[in-house]
């Protein structure tokens, strides 16, 4: 899939109304660029980021990961830009 049938995905769901989502279980240490690869084409995608033991750490959208992937470099972890440093009860920082 590409960023910009990402980005198009939004017409799509106001056109709809409705769309299918997924959930995705990703180790913290995935990188930006490797957690966009795991997204389809046509579902909405909320990520959860976990740590060795599988306790999950942090949820984000697909959205969210699409911002922090043109904030940040693509190759830094899903810990890097929404884990680290972030307190619990906070929201994701990207």
């Amino acid at each position: 899939m590409n960023l910009s049938s990402l980005i198009r995905r939004k017409e799509r769901i106001l056109k709809k109304r409705a769309y299918q989502m997924r959930d995705i279980l990703v180790l913290k240490n995935v990188s930006l660029g490797e957690a966009l690869l795991l997204l389809d084409y046509d579902k909405y995608h909320v990520i959860h980021i976990a740590d060795e033991n599988l306790k999950i750490l942090c949820e984000v959208t697909e959205q969210q990961l699409m911002d922090a992937i043109l904030a940040h470099n693509a190759g830094k972890t899903l810990e890097e830009v929404f884990i680290a440093g972030n307190q619990p009860g906070n929201s994701p920082r990207f």
